[in-house]
C-alpha cells in the first residue's frame, strides 16, 4: 500500500461509479418511496410542528456541553491532529475510535456524534480542500469500496472492538455517513446549532425514516418544508445563535478538519463552509474527487 504523504489531499473514494447525484436530489433512493414509508417520513416530520419554544431550549446539561467549547472534542481522547509522518488514516482511524466511544448517550456524546457524523460523511465523499473551495454541502451517495473499509479496517487496531468484524465496520461507516448527510440537510435549513437544541427529537437512532426533502408533497408542500417553517417561526436559528450552540458547532467542525494540514485555515471567526447563515439555495452540487494515490483506492 502506497502511504499517502502529508502535503496529499485526504480521499477515501466511493465505489459508486453511477452519475453524481444533484441538488434538488435530495434522498438515497433511486425509485418512488413506497406508500408506507412516505407515510412514515411524513409523520417523522410533521411531529417537528408540534413542537414549541420549550421543547427547542437548551436543558442545563446541553448549556454545559456548549460551554465546554473545544473541550467538547478533547473529552473524546486523541484529536487525531496530523502531524508530520501521520497519514490520512491515522487521522480517519482516531476519529472512528472516538466515534465509537460516543456510544453511551449523554448531552455530551449526542453533540460529539454529530460532528463525528458530519466529519465522515465530509471526509468519505470528496476532497475536504473542494468543499472549502466550492462552498458545497455533499449531495453525492458514496458507498466504501470494500478495499477502502478493508484498509481502514486493519489501520484502525485497537481503536475497534476485539469482536468487530470488517461487516460490521463497514455497515457502521455507511450508517455514519448517512447520519452525516441528514444532520447536513438540517444544518444547511436551520443553522448547525439548531441541531443542538432539537437534540431530544434528532437522536441518531431516530434517523431511519428521515428524508431529505424527498418525502410525497401534501397538499402542495412538503413536510420537512412545513417543519421548517414552524422552527423558524418559533426562532430557533436565532436561538442557537444566542445560547452559542451555533458558534459551538462552527468551532467544532473547524477544529477537527484541522487533522489534515491540506485543509484551508479558518479566517477569523468565519463559519465552516456550505453552512453560512444556513442559506441552502447557495449551495451546489458536491464533487467527488479521485486520488492518484493508491490509498483508499477501489481494487
Amino acid at each position: 500500500m502506497q502511504i499517502v504523504t502529508a502535503l496529499m489531499p485526504f480521499v477515501l473514494p466511493s465505489c459508486d461509479q453511477g452519475p453524481k447525484r444533484k441538488r434538488g436530489s435530495n434522498d438515497d433512493v433511486t425509485s418512488r418511496p413506497s406508500k408506507k414509508r412516505d407515510k412514515k417520513s411524513i409523520e417523522w416530520w410533521r411531529r417537528w410542528s408540534r413542537l414549541t419554544r420549550e421543547d427547542i431550549a437548551l436543558d442545563s446539561e446541553q448549556v454545559t456541553v456548549v460551554n465546554m467549547g473545544l473541550g467538547v472534542l478533547r473529552d473524546t481522547g486523541a484529536l487525531g491532529k496530523r502531524n508530520k509522518g501521520t497519514t490520512f488514516m491515522d487521522v480517519y482511524a482516531a476519529h472512528v475510535g472516538n466515534m465509537l466511544a460516543t456510544e453511551r448517550v449523554t448531552a455530551l456524546t449526542s453533540v460529539q456524534y454529530v460532528v463525528y457524523a458530519i466529519f465522515f460523511h465530509i471526509a468519505s465523499t470528496m476532497d475536504p480542500a473542494n468543499w472549502v473551495a466550492k462552498g458545497n454541502a455533499g449531495q453525492v451517495r458514496g458507498k466504501f469500496c470494500p478495499s477502502a473499509v478493508r484498509r481502514l479496517f486493519s489501520h484502525c487496531g485497537g481503536y475497534v472492538p476485539g469482536g468487530m468484524t470488517p461487516n460490521v465496520f463497514a455497515e457502521k461507516l455507511r450508517g455514519w455517513q448517512d447520519h452525516g448527510r441528514k444532520y447536513e440537510f438540517i444544518g444547511v435549513h436551520l443553522g448547525l446549532g439548531s441541531i443542538v437544541h432539537l437534540g431530544s427529537v434528532l437522536h441518531h437512532t431516530q434517523l431511519k425514516t428521515m428524508t431529505k426533502g424527498g418525502e410525497q408533497a401534501v397538499d402542495g408542500i412538503k413536510s420537512s418544508e412545513v417543519a421548517f417553517r414552524h422552527l423558524r417561526k418559533l426562532g430557533l436559528p436565532e436561538l442557537a445563535k444566542q445560547s452559542g450552540a451555533d458558534a459551538l458547532m462552527h468551532d467544532l467542525l473547524w477544529e477537527i478538519f484541522g487533522s489534515f494540514l491540506d485543509f484551508p485555515k479558518r479566517v477569523g471567526d468565519s463559519q465552516f463552509p456550505a453552512f453560512v447563515e444556513h442559506a441552502p439555495a447557495q449551495l451546489s452540487a458536491s464533487i467527488i474527487s479521485d486520488s492518484g494515490s493508491d490509498d483508499g483506492q477501489c481494487d
